[in-house]
């Protein structure tokens, strides 16, 4: 083993590995369980104090204790050690562990290696351009304490020159790895994407519907997807994103129906629709959940697994990573097929009690109008209009019958609020309804041809059955705010807006910012994040690279080019280092003059050591030896100086001639 390996870190190494790891780590501290954070601070802490003291690294037992510490509290939180979740956790651990018992250079280049693992672990959770830049500041930062330990018994270079140097190498790399990534055949789905653990906290979109989701995501401006349209943009009124059909209600939540999943996804009934359509592309963001969206109603889709008997488009597995699909739609259709029994059933089911003034006001609309289906639909809605209903994100907490106080006593609410009651009215009134949650709305960007569809723009709605014309779409929120479907939520909430964290969304200078940045953004998910199969090979197609055998002949080709470059460097920097065995000459024809005065070099002795005994024995020739060790290990062991060198040449020329002549 080599004494560079096992050679001892100085304390600012040490400081610098800190430094680096911490930085690499952090964005995983939000992530992983906070006792396995706690014991991590307090074995670097702990670290801290022994460096104070003068002790080097960890007693092997404490650190066998962090160890199994950090182990345990992995498989406690995650119920093992498979997965994206607590695999990052346990990698993030053992590099603070190994930060800990670091006390050698081989120790600091593991160090060094685990947190280049560690800023690549940082695309398994996302791939946005905040991710890319900082991981691109981790591995500039790594690259830089690396050369940092590599100067350990040597001159070391100044600190801003190393890190030029570790940006320079860094960015050398990127535009090798920019062709690699063009060329290279892309791997079916995602390259970043893993199965996201049943634990793993999920935001946005959800598939279950209560009294206070979508209040919940009206506060977040955050991308729900993007939309990119063949032709023709369809107006607000028509900008209805079908997601999830609910039909169970238990006295407080609406859930999907149990079915046989591919029973169910077999079979979409078919319907008739007007000749006009819309084609359209969708970025999907991730969502953790199966479900996708599609314009009401899709008939047609490309990139979706699944399409079932309710309309509902979804993956095979949940949404984890950034995704794309085409869909057609036909925002007028009409379903003529016969409802069966079940659904007939399942349409009109509630809960055996509960909200006795939502019945009885059904029941008795029943009564009034046999048969009128239409008739109990428009008195509901008139019912919306006429009283004094409230669109809010701020409703008042409800009662143990929470649709009867709703509907009459506080009577305001958001979309979930309206389309709960309403549907709940139908099936009290005899009439099967089943509830829509996806999204409604939708905003062009100016500076590129997308609609950005937000979480702000998450909405509920009604299907009714109608004897004749089939699932009619109703959306009750239109009649108490109708501004909610032609302008969005901001306008519609009116005053609340001033509120919202997403205000900037109105007519201002930080609206246009926040448009350019998602015009950002969705180029980089779709050259980057979407540069899949398919796509890869229409942009190749382009260059003429429409086979494997020519993509394969570039890539030598490239290869060649890089090759050849990296000798010409090669050659650059041995011509540029020539003047260094210059200097170890001019230093062997001194030491050959010294030696012939019976003042030879021990072959232990250094530069300097030599030329302080060298001054003892010539003191009328201190000056002249001191400047020619010192120099001579500047020159040798730190970068090039063309004057210093030429001057230690000179020196050394003196020396040897006043030297032998005295």
């Amino acid at each position: 083993m080599s004494r560079l390996t096992q050679s001892p870190l100085s304390v600012a190494s040490i400081l610098w590995l800190v430094m680096a790891a911490l930085t690499t780590a952090a964005p995983h501290f939000f992530r992983i369980p906070m006792p396995l954070l706690g014991v991590m601070m307090m074995a670097l802490l702990w670290r801290g104090i022994l460096l104070n003291r003068g002790v080097v690294s960890f007693s092997r037992w404490l650190l066998i204790g962090l160890v199994i510490a950090c182990l345990a509290i992995v498989v406690l939180s995650y119920g093992g050690v498979n997965g994206r979740d607590p695999g990052s956790a346990l990698l993030v651990s053992m590099l603070v562990l190994k930060l800990c018992e670091a006390k050698t250079y081989r120790d600091g280049m593991v160090v060094v290696l685990l947190g280049y693992f560690v800023a690549a672990v940082n695309f398994l959770f996302t791939q946005s351009i905040p991710t890319a830049l900082w991981m691109l500041v981790q591995v500039i930062l790594i690259t830089f304490v690396m050369m940092q330990l590599q100067q350990q018994g040597r001159v070391s270079l100044p600190l801003p020159q190393l890190l030029k140097g570790a940006s320079r190498y860094v960015l050398m790399a990127l535009p090798l790895m920019a062709i690699l990534f063009a060329l290279f055949p892309r791997i079916p789905g995602p390259l970043w994407g893993l199965p996201t653990e049943s634990n793993s906290a999920r935001t946005g979109f959800s598939d279950s519907l209560s009294l206070d989701n979508f209040s919940q995501l009206a506060l977040s401006g955050a991308v729900a997807f993007r939309v990119q349209f063949d032709g023709a943009v369809p107006p607000p009124a028509e900008r209805y994103w079908r997601g999830v059909v609910l039909w169970r209600y238990d006295g407080s939540t609406w859930r999907g129906r149990d079915l046989d999943q591919e029973k169910a996804r077999s079979k979409a009934p078919r319907f008739d629709y007007q000749d006009t359509t819309y084609r359209y592309q969708v970025t999907l963001e991730p969502h953790s959940e199966q479900t996708v969206f599609g314009l009401d109603m899709p008939i047609k889709h490309d990139g979706v697994h699944f399409y079932d008997a309710d309309y509902e488009l979804s993956m095979e597995r949940d949404v984890t990573q950034v995704i794309q699909y085409r869909a057609e739609s036909a925002p007028r259709y009409r379903i003529q097929t016969q409802l069966p029994y079940d659904q007939i059933q399942l349409g009109l089911s509630l809960p055996r009690s509960g909200n006795p003034q939502s019945r009885a006001l059904a029941q008795r609309w029943r009564r009034e109008y046999a048969e009128q289906p239409q008739k109990i639909i428009e008195t509901a809605l008139q019912r919306f209009r006429q009283q004094p209903y409230y669109y809010t994100l701020r409703p008042p907490p409800l009662g143990q019958h929470s649709l009867d106080d709703f509907l009459f006593n506080t009577k305001r609410g958001f979309c979930e609020h309206y389309a709960s009651s309403f549907v709940f009215l139908m099936r009290a009134a005899g009439i099967p309804a089943r509830i829509i949650i996806g999204y409604q709305g939708g905003e062009m960007n100016p500076y590129d041809d997308f609609m950005t569809v937000r979480q702000s723009d998450a909405h509920a709605w009604a299907e009714v059955w109608i004897e004749g014309s089939g699932w009619v779409r109703i959306d009750p929120t239109a009649a108490v705010a109708p501004d909610r479907i032609e302008l969005g939520v901001e306008d519609a909430l009116g005053l609340e807006s001033g509120s919202l964290p997403f205000q900037f969304r109105s007519d201002s200078l930080l609206r246009d910012v926040v448009r350019l940045w998602d015009a950002v953004d969705n180029r980089w998910n779709q050259w980057v994040l979407g540069y899949d199969s398919d796509f890869q090979k229409d942009f190749l197609e382009r260059f003429g690279l429409d086979s494997v055998r020519k993509i394969v002949i570039t890539l030598f080709v490239l290869f060649g080019l890089t090759l050849a470059a990296v000798l010409l460097w090669g050659l650059r920097s041995v011509r540029s280092s020539r003047r260094y065995s210059d200097v170890e000459r001019d230093y062997r024809r001194f030491c050959d003059t010294m030696e012939k005065r019976q003042l030879a070099r021990w072959p232990h002795e250094g530069a300097e050591d030599y030329a302080e005994r060298l001054a003892r024995a010539l003191p009328q020739h201190a000056a002249l030896i001191h400047f020619i060790g010192k120099t001579y290990n500047r020159l040798e062991y730190g970068t090039l100086d063309e004057a210093l060198a030429e001057r230690f040449h000179n020196a050394c020329r003196r020396a040897r001639q006043e030297i032998k002549t005295g």
